[in-house]
């Protein structure tokens, strides 16, 4: 047991990153609101999306590795450059709104170690820096793995919450499908999980370690252990915030009172292992979110990306990059109250994602492009149906708000 445990430890790389930084601040910020409004009565939807997320990001994984290409070029080689400017921008527009919900993340885990928000920020800022340009993708990729080991401590927050009877009783609940307010918190929890982004970081991701057709079983059996131990984080964040809040917060709280609202519920140590988790989950989202747009960009220009290369030799790549978390920090510390954005931003994330979504699920079924490798039927069904719900979903939730 122990071996197959250092075994599977040993193939970790793109796809256990991509499915831990799926764990970003406001897909947990997502979690603590359906955890505080709802108690546990949304554990079923979000053990439910474990397989929709396996399948979406091994399909993503499987096109790069075989293709050898990134997401954004093959959209653009097959469906024309219109189509593929608007599926990257659909992206970045995502992505910018994502990444003022890391800073904000990262602003929350400064206060409730004292430290202010613009501080925080800029520490962020500069650490982000000196993961990026490292000039090697497996230095890059050595430090995001040591920062996913950071988000286990929702797992110890978790443990150490006190539920009440009544809590745990919410787990067993009916689905409120007449409910405007659950109805959005269902289309959050699945914006949080399936984002187009992870499409574009994982394909990209695995070109640029230069994995081989020999490497998809592993990159499958990361993927899946990845996905699994995704969603029990966001359980384990629905626990925590349904033990200590369920029926105390409002959705309206920001995050310059959320750092403070622990207090009463936590005790005196959970709120700090819970910023060490919201700080991991910044810091290692935002790394992942401005390189999917940046290998996505300069996909589409045909230029040089690769964190393989220095600056100097990638110089549009790198600055996208910057581009991106730059005015996003500034932003953040100018508007740092932004959990009510963070939650519109999963539930824009959903509306946008059958975009990326549509276009992976026909390059990985082609068999021009991937030829024995491509979808399963079994992996087009889950596919489709997933695109198929989703698309439902968001025709629901847009009749729901204009009726």
């Amino acid at each position: 047991m122990k071996n197959k445990i250092l075994k599977l430890l040993s193939i970790l790389g793109p796809g256990w990153i991509v499915m831990i930084a799926d764990v970003d601040a406001p897909s947990v910020f997502t979690a603590l609101v359906s955890g505080s409004n709802y108690g546990l009565s949304l554990t079923w939807l979000l053990l439910l999306l474990v397989i929709p997320l396996y399948f979406v990001q091994e399909s993503a994984a499987r096109l790069g590795m075989i293709t050898k290409k990134g997401f954004g070029l093959l959209i653009k080689e097959n469906f024309g450059k219109p189509l593929t400017f608007l599926s990257i921008g659909a992206m970045v527009v995502i992505n910018l709104i994502a990444f003022v919900g890391e800073f904000a993340g990262i602003g929350v885990a400064g206060l409730i170690f004292g430290i202010p928000i613009p501080i925080a920020i800029t520490l962020a800022v500069i650490f982000h820096t000196f993961i990026v340009i490292r000039g090697s993708y497996k230095k890059v990729e050595n430090i995001l793995l040591y920062i996913t080991l950071l988000l286990f401590t929702f797992f110890i927050s978790a443990i150490v919450s006190r539920p009440s009877i009544e809590v745990l009783k919410t787990i067993i609940s009916s689905p409120n499908f007449l409910n405007f307010s659950y109805i959005e918190l269902v289309l959050a929890n699945i914006g949080a999980v399936i984002m187009p982004w992870m499409i574009f970081y994982h394909e990209s991701a695995v070109v640029d370690k230069k994995l081989e057709i020999r490497d998809i079983k592993n990159e499958r059996k990361e993927s899946l252990f990845g996905a699994i131990i995704s969603e029990a984080l966001m359980v384990a964040i629905m626990f925590t915030s349904a033990s200590m809040f369920y029926g105390k917060m409002s959705n309206d709280v920001g995050i310059l009172n959320l750092s403070r609202v622990f207090a009463p519920y936590a005790g005196t140590v959970s709120p700090y292992i819970f910023g060490v988790g919201i700080l991991g989950a910044g810091i290692l989202s935002g790394v992942v979110i401005s390189l999917s747009s940046s290998w996505s960009i300069a996909d589409y220009f045909n230029l040089p990306s690769s964190l393989n290369y220095k600056f100097f030799q990638a110089k549009v790549f790198y600055t996208f990059y910057f581009l991106e978390v730059i005015p996003s920090a500034i932003f953040t510390i100018l508007f740092p109250d932004l959990v009510n954005l963070m939650i519109n931003a999963m539930v824009l994330n959903t509306i946008l994602l059958p975009i990326p979504l549509y276009f992976l699920i026909k390059l990985s079924s082609d068999k021009k492009i991937l030829g024995n490798y491509r979808n399963s039927k079994l992996t087009n069904l889950i596919l489709w149906i997933t695109w198929i719900l989703i698309l439902v979903s968001v025709s629901v939730t847009i009749f729901a708000f204009f009726r």
